[in-house]
C-alpha cells in the first residue's frame, strides 16, 4: 500500500475524527458518508478515496482508539521498589479506566457488537487483543519474573478480561464515571491485579 502524503494523511485523520464524533453523537447506523463529506466540505468521492465504505471508516476509528490505548499501556514505567511499582500500576489502571469510561469505551463496545456478525471487526479486535496481551504480559514479567512465560501471558489475558468487565460496568453505570467513584474503582482493580500478578 502506498504511503499517504502529508496532505492526504491530514485529510484522512480529519475524516477519522469527524467519523468518531458522528458515531458518538448519533450511532453507527445513523452515520452516513454523505453527511460526513458535507460536514467536511468535500465530495463523497473524495471521502471514499480514503475510505471506500462506512465499515472501512469505522474500522479506522477503532484502530486509532486501540493504538492510543496501547500507547497508554506503553507509558507505564516500572521500578524495582515495590511501592513504586504499586503506584505506577494504580496510575496506569486509573488512566486506562478514565480513557475507557468515556467515548473510547463506547466505541470499543460498538465494535464488540459489530464483531459478532462481521469478521472484519472480529479480526481488528482480535489483533488488538493480541497486542494488549503482549503489552500487559510484559508488565507482568517485570513485576514477577519468576512466572513462566506461558503463565505471564495467561495472567496478561486475565488482566485484559478484568478491564473488559470494568469498561462494561462503567459504561452501563454512569455513577462509576464520576471522578471519585472511578478513582475508588480503579484503586480496587489495581490492588486485585497486583494480587493476581504476584500470585
Amino acid at each position: 500500500m502506498e504511503t499517504p502524503r502529508p496532505k492526504g494523511e491530514a485529510r484522512r485523520q480529519a475524516i477519522i475524527e469527524a467519523a468518531r464524533a458522528a458515531l458518538l453523537a448519533d450511532s453507527y447506523h445513523a452515520m452516513s458518508l454523505r453527511k460526513l463529506a458535507k460536514g467536511l466540505g468535500i465530495s463523497v468521492g473524495n471521502l471514499q478515496y480514503h475510505f471506500p465504505s462506512k465499515d472501512d471508516l469505522m474500522l479506522a476509528v477503532i484502530q486509532r482508539e486501540l493504538d492510543e490505548g496501547l500507547a497508554l499501556v506503553g507509558q507505564v514505567e516500572l521500578y524495582k521498589d515495590e511501592n513504586a511499582i504499586d503506584a505506577k500500576i494504580q496510575t496506569a489502571v486509573f488512566l486506562l479506566l478514565q480513557r475507557f469510561s468515556g467515548p473510547t469505551g463506547r466505541l470499543y463496545l460498538m465494535a464488540g457488537v459489530l464483531a459478532l456478525d462481521d469478521a472484519r471487526y472480529a479480526a481488528i479486535l482480535s489483533a488488538g487483543y493480541t497486542l494488549f496481551f503482549e503489552a500487559i504480559g510484559g508488565i507482568v514479567a517485570d513485576i514477577n519474573p519468576d512466572l513462566p512465560p506461558a503463565e505471564q501471558k495467561t495472567v496478561g489475558r486475565l488482566i485484559v478480561a478484568l478491564f473488559d468487565g470494568a469498561v462494561l460496568q462503567i459504561q452501563s453505570q454512569p455513577a462509576l464515571q464520576q471522578a471519585d467513584q472511578l478513582s475508588a474503582f480503579s484503586a480496587t482493580l489495581a490492588s486485585t491485579i497486583m494480587k493476581i500478578v504476584r500470585g
